[in-house]
């Protein structure tokens, strides 16, 4: 790793080991409980969907140097691992056996603007072999917009998802994700 704060995790063993799945959820829950989400998740699912990021993709932790505690993360997986994106994709010419998803970035409000997501998202670019990488986000969510463009991708005219979740009221609701692109200059 070019930064000495970001972690790269190996295997769902090694994330499992590292005791990091608490402070992962707390995370995720911080980040995506709250606007534009408002979405309710519980530990097991989080939990769950990291060991697979460990085991099939690639997942970054940012931890701080001095007090070693995991402050944001970032996954990517291929397409092939997202049986909703990838059939979505498909539909747009995305080969779901080679393209990636870049599919979950995590930093808390009192983090963002210290470029710890730029970092994470342009290490997490550099370690996909893949020359296609497509990521999603709330078509609401300006920061993960702006961040995703700020790196070099570009909004996808046209796809979208929606996506239907238990939100923090208790009540089933369904919004819109947008798609972006990122590809690769050199895939060497």
């Amino acid at each position: 790793m070019s930064n000495p704060n970001i972690i790269q995790i190996k295997s769902s063993a090694e994330l499992k080991s590292m005791s990091y799945i608490a402070e992962i959820c707390n995370i995720y829950i911080e980040c995506f409980c709250g606007a534009p989400y408002f979405e309710e998740f519980n530990e097991n699912e989080i939990e769950n969907q990291f060991l697979k990021y460990a085991d099939n993709g690639i997942l970054l932790l940012w931890q701080d140097t001095e007090t070693k505690k995991i402050l944001a993360f970032d996954a990517a997986v291929p397409l092939s691992c997202d049986s909703d994106v990838a059939k979505i994709a498909a539909e747009f010419g995305f080969d779901k056996s080679s393209d990636w998803y870049h599919a979950d970035l995590g930093v808390p409000e009192r983090y963002q603007r210290q470029g710890i997501a730029t970092s994470l998202v342009n290490e997490l670019i550099s370690l996909i072999s893949a020359n296609k990488i497509l990521a999603r986000t709330q078509k609401d969510n300006i920061k993960s917009k702006k961040l995703h463009l700020k790196v070099g991708f570009k909004v996808i005219d046209g796809m979208f998802q929606s996506v239907k979740r238990k939100r923090i009221t208790g009540e089933i609701k369904s919004d819109n994700r947008i798609f972006l692109l990122y590809i690769k200059e050199n895939n060497n």
